[in-house]
């Protein structure tokens, strides 16, 4: 079987060298392309693909914002981030959003069609740094806690936007 994918990268160079991995593996199709949060939420929303590989760090609305407006309107599609950070915030906050995987930039591109695989047959899959993490976590008995938790934890992706933008200097409006 033959998986639709959209790649959501800001980086173009990026996006060529994820674009040539799936391609040379022959299991993925890359149906679309989005530099913005913005945008991958419009494509999924009209392609609905089977997954979406997506950075974390996008102008505008981010990985995580995106994916859960994304899980919002296209349940049925699986999204697996990518990012070079691999602290334990970014990671959960990925997975309250709505991510089935999180793969870190250093990956090898077998590593990462390892993870596309394993989510486009409904499993999840996590870096082996992040599975660290969450083992960490569960072993020091805070398992529903996350240290990076805030009083901004508890808005939705679309006020956690609007904070984003006013604090960037742009108005209210």
């Amino acid at each position: 079987m033959t998986y639709d994918i959209i790649l959501v990268d800001d980086h173009k160079i990026m996006r060529d060298g994820l674009r040539a991995i799936l391609k040379q593996s022959g299991e993925f199709r890359v149906v679309a392309e989005a530099e913005t949060g913005a945008d991958a939420i419009q494509l999924a929303r009209k392609l609905r693909p089977h997954l979406i590989l997506m950075d974390i760090s996008l102008p505008g609305l981010n990985g995580i914002e995106s994916t859960a407006e994304i899980m919002r309107h296209v349940p049925e599609t699986r999204v697996v981030m990518l990012s070079m950070y691999d602290d334990e915030h970014s990671v959960m906050q990925s997975i309250r959003g709505g991510a089935r995987a999180f793969v870190l930039k250093k990956a090898s591109h077998s590593e990462l069609l390892d993870a596309l695989r394993t989510v486009a047959r409904g499993g999840s899959y996590f870096s082996p740094h992040v599975t660290d993490l969450f083992l960490n976590r569960v072993q020091r008995g805070d398992a529903n806690q996350s240290r990076g938790d805030s009083a901004l934890s508890g808005l939705t992706p679309r006020e956690l936007q609007v904070m984003r933008m006013v604090a960037e200097g742009k108005s209210s409006k």
